[in-house]
């Protein structure tokens, strides 16, 4: 089945035309390699593997597979797998764009969030924009972010109007 045109120069894909397996190859090893830098536990995981209907599954150090919803017990697990994979498909795409992520942090154990804040200024050339709570991002989370981060921004609700917002700079913040 051909599936699309790709080809490496200087260091990013371009297109011609290829196989399938091919292409899920490259995206399985982009998103491993992503997954493996992000994980608590290096030592039990070879990589992720990309079926060929798309599913994920964990390749354990023994060759064992595990799909990826059976992950982990926790949707912090869950969240590892998830931004991998956005992380792998988008370092594959031809197409700069910046990666907007949603209220990433709360479900992360410690040592899972510290790997993903130092993760995201590798995620994307165009810039990450995180959509986060203000409880969230602690002061610790802060310092590790602070030379990655232009603007902070509040999105605050109209007094008179509950159902609109306005977002504002938020001056507490760099």
């Amino acid at each position: 089945m051909l599936f699309c045109n790709i080809f490496l120069h200087h260091g990013r894909y371009q297109w011609q035309e290829f196989q399938l397996p091919i292409f899920l190859q490259l995206v399985a090893q982009l998103v491993s390699d992503v997954f493996l830098s992000l994980t608590n536990n290096k030592k039990l995981y070879a990589g992720v593997i990309v079926k060929d209907n798309f599913e994920l599954a964990l390749k354990h150090f023994n060759g064992t597979m595990l799909p990826a919803y059976q992950y982990g017990p926790s949707a912090g697990a869950a969240q590892i797998v998830a931004t991998s994979l956005i992380a792998g498909l988008n370092k594959f795409s031809t197409h700069k764009a910046p990666v907007i992520i949603d209220t990433p942090l709360g479900r992360l154990d410690d040592v899972h969030r510290t790997n993903i804040l130092k993760y995201y200024n590798e995620m994307s050339e165009q810039g990450v924009i995180i959509l986060y709570t203000p409880t969230e991002i602690n002061d610790n989370d802060q310092v590790i972010l602070e030379d990655y981060v232009s603007h902070h921004y509040q999105i605050i609700e109209l007094p008179d109007q509950p159902a609109l917002s306005n977002i504002q700079k938020y001056e507490g913040q760099n």
